[in-house]
């Protein structure tokens, strides 16, 4: 193999690498229960801006709310959505227990200037 081309196998490999790494996981987490009801919905998103605010808008049915929050150190920003008392303690922005309608929500997080980071729906665990 020519000496040359082998730094430039190694970048290109570590940059496909890297990129399949900032995909890696589910940004959306949510769950239903019935009995006793609750819902439950985490939004954590990656490689985001360290320090900036960002903004998430989460929809069921005709139920919506939001939370912001700057991302931490790392460029991560986690927004847990709760009905469980000891959870909105904790910090979670709280919403009803019937907040989920059917199986699912639509989740929109943007940064401060309102351009769109992820757009996207997920179904929720129903327990």
């Amino acid at each position: 193999m020519n000496r040359n081309l082998l730094p430039l196998l190694s970048v290109a490999l570590f940059f496909s690498l890297t990129i399949a790494d900032a995909s890696a996981g589910d940004p959306i987490k949510c769950e239903k229960r019935t009995s006793p009801a609750r819902s439950k919905v985490s939004v954590e998103v990656e490689d985001l801006k360290v320090g900036a605010l960002y903004t998430a808008i989460i929809k069921s049915g005709a139920n919506s709310v939001l939370a912001s929050k700057a991302a931490n150190g790392l460029g991560v920003v986690e927004l847990d959505f709760d009905s469980n008392k000891k959870d909105i303690l904790a910090g979670a922005k709280a919403i009803s227990p019937k907040f989920i309608i059917g199986s699912g929500v639509d989740v929109l997080v943007t940064d401060a200037v309102g351009n769109v980071i992820i757009d996207t729906d997920a179904v929720c665990k129903i327990k």
